[in-house]
């Protein structure tokens, strides 16, 4: 009786402690600093993950890829070089930012097209990766060098992945080893098993191996650093955009109208402009807004207020300007308000 007790003390301990072990890969990643990277290779070409900017709850990570015949002749010491310069040659550049509350998208820019792009957190292997739980590998699971002695203790030493930084090659370093199992969803990854080689919290992986049905995937990283200096300093603010048209509360003598709005949009002012055949005039109306949702923004205005500048009959649209930086930039809607 005594000893199934103890059996059932044991196991209830196993069962509470055993998931505190595990903790999401983010917590690595987010203690990273800007200018950390590391460089990976995917079939013909390279990808170059570097942390642009860390303004927390804020991290941007970028991701610039190009063909491994151009990174074999500026890897190493001309790399950060190339990179500074603007990357010539470079496939594709790209720059996410996450908010780490939330775990959402923020923003997304590519930088050849100078554009911003619609993309969510399940599109980049990075941020896919954030949500995995990991766990430390026990010593008996790590892979190690040599084949198995007939002994008690296997004392083979622990493999350990190349570790090349700033381009050279450095002598072999204990790393840690994580293992995690990818959530069931319907991705290629789905339920697949996970091994991750990490350095001392550096926030990338050096070494990622990927196990399926049909074989495993590696990752494995060609160079890593520190102090990466990106060209590219500021990101403009997505542009926002209107989500609703003008609609008049319930029993109220208030209007308003919902806009999507980037954190670094800012300094809002609202417009009536009216739609005039010779030109168009803006007619500055007082308004204020709130936060009512991530990048959702709610303008409340009086009703009063647009019965005192509008005129019956005639047709206007939403104008709003905003700040972005040091740059004023304003947004029309495509609803035509006719005033009665």
């Amino acid at each position: 009786m005594h000893l199934l007790m103890k059996k059932s003390l044991i196991l209830l301990i196993v069962l509470f402690i055993a998931p505190l072990s595990s903790f999401p890969f983010k917590e690595i990643f987010f203690k990273g600093d800007p200018g950390d990277f590391s460089i990976y290779q995917n079939g013909p070409l390279v990808t170059i993950l570097n942390i642009h900017s860390k303004e927390l709850p804020y991290i941007t990570f970028e991701e610039i890829t190009l063909s491994k015949k151009l990174y074999n002749n500026i890897k190493g010491k001309d790399l950060k070089t190339w990179i500074k310069r603007g990357g010539n040659g470079s496939s594709s550049w790209t720059l996410v930012e996450i908010d780490t509350n939330s775990m959402d998208v923020t923003r997304a820019y590519c930088f050849h097209k100078q554009m911003h792009l619609d993309i969510n957190k399940d599109d980049t292997l990075i941020t896919c990766l954030l949500d995995l739980n990991i766990s430390n590998v026990p010593e008996e699971e790590i892979a190690r060098i040599g084949p198995r002695q007939a002994t008690k203790t296997d004392s083979r030493p622990f493999w350990e992945p190349s570790m090349i930084i700033d381009g050279k090659r450095r002598a072999p370093s204990k790393m840690d080893v994580y293992g995690g199992t990818w959530k069931k969803d319907d991705s290629p990854l789905s339920g697949r098993n996970i091994d991750i080689y990490i350095l001392n919290d550096f926030p990338f992986p050096y070494w990622m191996q990927i196990h399926g049905d049909f074989g495993s995937k590696k990752m494995i990283s060609l160079d890593s650093g520190k102090n990466l200096t990106s060209p590219i300093q500021h990101v403009p603010a997505m542009p926002p955009k209107f989500i609703s048209g003008l609609e008049k509360w319930n029993n109220t003598e208030m209007f308003s109208f919902l806009v999507k709005a980037d954190r670094k949009a800012v300094d809002f002012t609202l417009y009536f402009m009216e739609m005039a055949r010779d030109a168009n005039k803006l007619i500055p109306i007082e308004s204020k807004y709130k936060v009512i949702d991530t990048g959702v923004l709610k303008f409340n205005l009086l009703k009063q207020r647009l019965v005192q500048e509008l005129t019956p009959g005639k047709t206007y649209r939403l104008y709003l300007s905003y700040t972005d930086g040091n740059q004023i930039n304003s947004i029309v809607s495509k609803d035509i308000i006719h005033w009665k």
